[in-house]
């Protein structure tokens, strides 16, 4: 959804220039629906950056009266269009959505500045710049107020504890000030999703989407879906921050380049992972074994409807390889997935499901293999490198015994027991 959105707020950033007109509005609706179609955890985030973009003009901002009102009304238009554009999918797609509830953990400043410091660090200069540029004052007076406002920040992230809170709630208050005044100027709208972008990092400090990853984990995947926006919105805004926060060329250069070797770690990683890899290409099944790779091409060729079994294990690990990498649905993946996309509701499901495979891949008796299987609705049995390493070979030998061989090649082996309706 994020090449989606950042279209959008590119063409919002044009129509905000100048005003935006009926072609602004219905493509900004049509790349809104989508993107939130993609991705609902980007609807916010995106109609928020939008919005910004079509009130935040180069040269003030528009409040909702006299010629801000037409912008106003365009980003209803936009939001309603949105819907509309993919109105199909919102009627069906029923989510199952637990609260929204306050934390009870919250980030270190460390680990933040480990994960956005490359991009925080010179968001804080800049809000810094500002703040001074906001005051009508004597150059000693503004140093005065700068060193209390520090002072005062330092003193209220120690008595709550919660210093990450404190700072991004300073920075992101600092420049929502300066795109709401004057001195913001040309930069107002790359200040604005600065702000956003600033915020999305303050927003999972404060609540959470509460799922079923349970307490240790309460925040994670709002904290994930929050700052993969967050990352995009201040990398947007990184070069206004350093022309705004540094007025020497020599300390921009500076800056960037610490931040760039904050930013290293990930792609260095990447590039030792492929000098260390065993074998190097773009082949995205080169991990599996010849076997596995060979059940995923077998799958691929298999008729929309078809279920497919393989042995389930946790979430993040190998498990649901075939089924992932082949397109063919499994009768059950990563089962803790399944509680976070439909509820606590799913758990007794999920186990009868696993019980049910877990007999299939452990019989001795090959006609309780074909009732299993049928009473499930499951046409394919793999047997790759997971289920002979979780199951018994005489196990395994049943299932064969028990359906059909399609596919015995490099020790995978695929076993049909039904097709699809209508085929």
């Amino acid at each position: 959804s994020m090449p989606v959105a950042c279209l959008g707020l590119l063409v919002a950033w044009q129509a905000g220039k100048k005003g935006p007109n009926s072609r602004h509005m219905a493509f900004l609706a049509i790349l809104f629906g989508v993107a939130w179609a993609a991705n609902p955890w980007s609807m916010p985030p995106t109609l928020a950056g939008i919005a910004l973009l079509l009130v935040a003009g180069p040269d003030r901002w528009f409040w909702p009266r006299g010629e801000g009102r037409t912008r106003w009304l365009a980003i209803a238009a936009v939001g309603i269009g949105g819907w509309l554009v993919t109105a199909p999918f919102h009627l069906g797609f029923k989510p199952f959505f637990q609260g929204i509830k306050t934390v009870f953990a919250w980030t270190d400043p460390g680990h933040l500045l480990l994960y956005a410091g490359c991009l925080l660090i010179p968001a804080g200069i800049a809000a810094t710049a500002l703040l001074w540029k906001l005051m009508d004052a004597e150059e000693v007076v503004k140093r005065a107020v700068i060193l209390l406002a520090g002072a005062a920040t330092l003193v209220l992230a120690a008595a709550t504890g919660r210093p990450t809170l404190v700072f991004l709630a300073v920075i992101s208050f600092v420049f929502v000030l300066a795109v709401l005044t004057r001195f913001a100027g040309v930069d107002r709208p790359v200040l604005a999703l600065g702000a956003l972008g600033t915020f999305l990092f303050l927003v999972p400090e404060v609540v959470y989407v509460a799922d079923s990853y349970g307490d240790a984990l309460h925040r994670m995947n709002t904290v994930f879906k929050a700052y993969i926006q967050a990352w995009i919105l201040l990398a947007i805004a990184l070069p206004v921050f350093l022309r705004v926060g540094l007025a020497r060329k020599p300390f921009r250069w500076l800056v960037l380049g610490f931040a760039i070797v904050l930013a290293l770690p990930h792609p260095l990683g990447l590039a030792v992972q492929q000098f260390k890899a065993e074998s190097r290409g773009l082949d995205g099944m080169a991990w599996m074994t010849a076997g596995d790779r060979a059940i995923v091409k077998a799958l691929r060729l298999e008729p929309n409807g078809t279920v497919v079994a393989e042995a389930v294990g946790g979430a993040y690990t190998e498990y649901a390889r075939l089924s992932s990498a082949s397109g063919v649905p499994a009768y059950l993946g990563w089962a803790n997935h399944e509680g976070v996309w439909r509820g606590g509701e799913i758990h007794a499901e999920t186990g009868r499901r696993e019980e049910l495979l877990s007999r299939i891949y452990s019989s001795r008796n090959p006609n309780e293999v074909r009732r299993l299987a049928s009473e499930a609705g499951i046409h394919l049995i793999a047997i790759g490198s997971l289920e002979q390493k979780d199951y018994q070979a005489a196990a395994l030998k049943t299932i064969a015994e028990a359906g059909e061989v399609i596919l015995d090649q490099d020790g995978g082996m695929l076993v049909r027991f039904g097709a699809p309706d209508g085929l």
